[in-house]
């Protein structure tokens, strides 16, 4: 590529990231990470705080502050006193230190498989002085096999299992229920970018202890991995689920044939009597 040629995709990209709501935020935070300076900043959310370091998903929350605040809103509705958390996907920690934070009684355990993202999110426990959460560093899946190719893109927060290449990072794969033994998970957030069925299949003792899953469903990642969202949701639906759409007032069951044609979250609820006694307010549709 020409010296112009570079010149002119700069400015479009410039262009790009202004034209985005509080876009000059974003900008700046990324040259506060090009300029390695990032991380002695934090960024404030709400009951808790994250350290800048240099990752996608700090430059999205440095940008704005409503990012990623739909995890947070519901686990303020949801959880109470002493409840078991697992949060799997934890990236740099926003999920399961908000989980950890909300009441020092609950128990969160917290997995991320990148190892330099498993290390911020170490960091982030212990800027949050969160003693009641316990992280680990794995990939989740199927197997104990040993190791597993893993992507290692400059964009953070979608790196995942690596199944058809051995480029990226070997990233040590175990089972959930070889990490986790608890009679009973009062919610587990899962996020591995279209992983997921391989992670339930690991998880059978882990799933028929767990009461409310909120995990990310799309066709084009599952479609990776060869599996769909039709066989995703149904899987669930035979550990006694529902599944539903949740927009933080309304609660939508969603039919047996619903495909995920976007990148979404979406609740898997065993028990809904109970699910409507911690979140009160909620409106079924």
């Amino acid at each position: 590529m020409s010296l112009i040629n570079k010149f002119k995709k700069g400015i479009k990209l410039l262009r790009q990231q202004l034209s985005e709501e509080n876009g000059w935020k974003k900008l700046l935070g990324n040259i506060l990470v090009f300029a390695k300076i990032s991380s002695f900043m934090t960024i404030k959310r709400n009951g808790y705080k994250l350290r800048f370091f240099p990752t996608a998903l700090s430059v999205t929350m440095f940008q704005s502050s409503d990012a990623w605040r739909y995890e947070e809103v519901f686990l303020e509705q949801y959880l109470k006193e002493c409840d078991v958390i697992i949060d799997i996907g934890a990236n740099i920690g926003n999920v399961g230190i908000k989980a950890a934070s909300l009441n020092k009684s609950n128990k969160v355990f917290a997995i991320e498989a990148h190892p330099k993202i498993y290390y911020y999110l170490l960091k982030n426990i212990e800027l949050n002085n969160v003693t009641n959460i316990v992280a680990f560093n794995f990939a989740v899946g199927n197997s104990n096999s040993g190791s597993i190719s893993f992507t290692d893109g400059i964009s953070d927060d979608i790196n995942c299992v690596n199944v058809n290449s051995t480029s990226g990072i070997n990233v040590e794969i175990r089972t959930l229920d070889s990490i986790i033994n608890q009679a009973n998970i009062d919610f587990m957030k899962i996020d591995v970018e279209g992983y997921e069925l391989e992670v339930f299949r690991g998880a059978h003792n882990s799933l028929l202890a767990t009461n409310c899953i909120m995990f990310e469903s799309w066709e084009n990642h599952y479609n990776r991995y060869g599996t769909t969202s039709l066989e995703v949701h149904d899987y669930l639906r035979n550990y006694g689920f529902s599944i539903h759409s949740w927009d933080g007032i309304n609660l939508s069951l969603i039919d047996i044939k619903y495909i995920s044609n976007k990148c979404e979250n979406l609740l898997a609820i065993k028990n809904m009597e109970e699910f409507y006694t911690r979140i009160n307010n909620i409106k079924a549709k």
